[in-house]
């Protein structure tokens, strides 16, 4: 997958420029700054998640490389673990949930990866007050 790079302020100079002639002050001009640095780079990381296939690449043989969809994993893990440090809940589980499907499939249910995922998950959704669905993930994760 290519992505290309773009820098926030490619993305939003004319933004910055925008808010700094509104006169608001250089708090809020900052304040504002940082939240569409914020927006652009969970815009990537989404863009990401979306794109990226699960399968991974082929051999010659048709054979899917176990170590190619492990990086993969690794890679929605830690988005996953990003967009859940910035507070955008769903998009860590839509991360989450790709990582925590492969690992099943390529290390199995009762693997001590799945249940660090199964954990992970759980947290995002206590930390949205879902607390009922947290539990059970929880209680997934030590059954492992």
């Amino acid at each position: 997958m290519q992505l290309k790079i773009v820098t926030p302020l490619s993305v939003g100079a004319d933004k910055v420029l925008e808010l700094v002639k509104e006169g608001i002050g250089i708090a809020e001009t900052n304040n504002r700054v940082n939240n569409c640095v914020r927006d652009w780079a969970v815009g990537l990381l989404m863009k990401v998640v979306d794109d990226e296939e699960e399968g991974g690449e082929e051999e010659e043989d048709g054979e899917v490389r176990r170590d190619e969809l492990l990086r993969i994993a690794l890679k929605f893990s830690d988005i996953g673990n990003a967009l859940s440090n910035l507070s955008f809940y769903n998009e860590a589980l839509k991360a989450y949930g790709r990582c925590l499907a492969i690992y099943e499939n390529v290390l199995g249910k009762e693997h001590e990866y799945t249940a660090t995922m199964y954990n992970n998950i759980a947290l995002v959704m206590w930390n949205k007050g879902d607390l009922d669905r947290a539990l059970g993930m929880y209680k997934q994760a030590l059954e492992i």
